[in-house]
């Protein structure tokens, strides 16, 4: 059988390194820093499936590979009115007009160097990476 449940699942990358220098990032969207989480995309990409090789996405209440989290204060992330996990992830990105793949890649591409992976970040505040032109 063919069936959704019969597909066989990539295993998820873990790399808890990289988490760890995740969270030790500002927020990508307030740029508080205190309390930041790792934020796991959870919604596919096919693009970036292209561009890096990587799936994206996963399934089934799982999280995808590490690689595809991206710095979010506990209020962006998960208590606040409009948190990623309240409004939902698609709802979310598309509220602050960020490409969080394209965020993600670029601070998967400057880990293991913390002071590239802020760079990133300041950029991502700036306008200059993940910016979605509507």
């Amino acid at each position: 059988m063919f069936g959704r449940n019969r597909l066989m699942k990539e295993p998820r990358e873990h790399d808890n390194g990289y988490l760890d220098a995740i969270r030790k990032l500002p927020c990508t969207v307030c740029g508080i820093w205190i309390g930041t989480e790792a934020a796991h995309i959870r919604m596919t990409s096919a693009e970036w499936e292209i561009k890096t090789g990587v799936r994206t996405g996963a399934g089934g209440g799982e999280k995808p590979h590490d690689r595809w989290a991206v710095p979010l204060c506990v209020s962006h992330h998960r208590t606040g009115n409009y948190a990623e996990h309240v409004i939902g992830t698609i709802a979310f990105w598309k509220r602050h007009e960020l490409d969080p793949h394209a965020i993600a890649d670029a601070l998967y591409r400057a880990y293991p160097n913390e002071k590239k992976m802020w760079g990133v970040i300041m950029r991502v505040r700036v306008g200059l990476i993940g910016r979605v032109i509507t």
